[in-house]
């Protein structure tokens, strides 16, 4: 059976439940609802920096693709960017980190 499903994220039929996380085991809605895979859609304005914090899910790569803009982003050894559309960067579990958009 095929299925196809359409729709604006944060609208009101796509409602910002999870502070922007789209996908998770967390996810109330059975489409978007997955234990093997989390996405979440993250933008910010130029300066805001986000600190490390505690892992939560110490099972959970994470992959950041860049979709605009530009991201420093530092795991304590050195800085790595993200400054072109498709750059990405995955990470193991329990890497704190900081960033801040460029």
């Amino acid at each position: 059976m095929t299925r196809i499903r359409t729709g604006r994220l944060f609208s009101e039929e796509h409602p910002d439940l999870y502070g922007k996380w789209i996908l998770g085991h967390f996810v109330k809605d059975s489409d978007f609802n997955t234990k093997g895979f989390e996405v979440k859609f993250q933008t910010d304005v130029k300066g805001m920096k986000r600190d490390p914090k505690p892992v939560i899910d110490s099972n959970t790569i994470t992959l950041a693709v860049l979709v605009d803009g530009h991201v420093k982003m530092n795991f304590g050894d050195k800085d790595r960017f993200l400054k072109e559309r498709g750059d990405y960067i995955w990470w193991s579990p329990d890497t704190p980190h900081l960033f801040e958009y460029l």
